[in-house]
């Protein structure tokens, strides 16, 4: 058998594949440095010293066969003289300050389909887990407000456990997303308003939302030359 572009399966740079264990319940992927580079410090990419060294084992995206999929690679730490400070080397789609984290971003988007517990069961990670991944994504991910919008739609997303943030999509055609914001319904419907001009307000033609008096209430106080179509599907 030939596998060829094995690097493909975990592009990360300065990391090379080296093995892949399968099983039946996943696999487990092994990364080295990539030897032309060796590692570098994750702030400015310069040669890191091996002070100390170590090996992590982080979870990744799931395979066809197994959802448990875990992914290793070595850990360097040392002292970058051109940031001052100590560093520790990881890659960048794995470390949990980037916002490429892969795992993070295909919980995020079936979150977006499903109930947090439906997907806890799929990835078989916890329903904390799955809200703490939505979150992450979702701060990192946020599009500056549209110049027109002629459509919304106002819905509400639970990303922690006893709160709600209410989710605006601007655009229906695109569903981009707006800002986000905290609180009860009327108040984050109030705050979407408020964050468009007089231009922009009268230019949107529909709004859609579930059966809430809450968001009713706020849709005809800011916006009340709209249409407002209701969710039947959403109780």
């Amino acid at each position: 058998m030939k596998v060829r572009n094995i690097k493909a399966l975990a592009p990360f740079k300065g990391y090379v594949v080296t093995e892949i264990r399968f099983e039946e319940i996943g696999a487990q992927i092994n990364l080295d440095f990539d030897k032309r580079s060796g590692p570098r410090c994750p702030h400015c990419e310069e040669k890191l010293p091996r002070n100390k060294v170590g090996r992590r084992a982080v979870m990744d995206c799931p395979m066809p066969h197994g959802s448990i999929v875990y992914l290793t690679f070595p850990t360097v730490q040392g002292f970058c003289r051109s940031c001052d400070r100590y560093a520790t080397t990881c890659p960048r789609e794995v470390h949990p300050d980037c916002r490429d984290w892969r795992l993070m971003r295909l919980v995020s988007s079936w979150a977006a389909l499903a109930a947090n517990s439906e997907v806890a069961t799929m990835f078989e990670i916890s329903d904390a887990t799955v809200r703490r991944y939505d979150k992450i994504v979702w701060r990192r991910t946020r599009l500056p407000m549209p110049r027109r919008v002629d459509q919304a739609h106002s819905s509400t997303k639970s990303v922690r456990k006893g709160h709600c943030y209410v989710t605006h999509h601007p655009r229906q055609r695109d569903r981009r997303t707006a800002p986000h914001a905290g609180g009860t319904q009327k108040e984050c419907v109030e705050s979407f308003f408020e964050r468009l001009t007089e231009e922009q307000r009268a230019g949107i033609t529909a709004v859609g939302i579930d059966r809430s008096g809450a968001y009713q209430a706020a849709v005809e106080a800011g916006c009340a030359l709209a249409d407002i179509v209701y969710d039947r599907f959403h109780w």
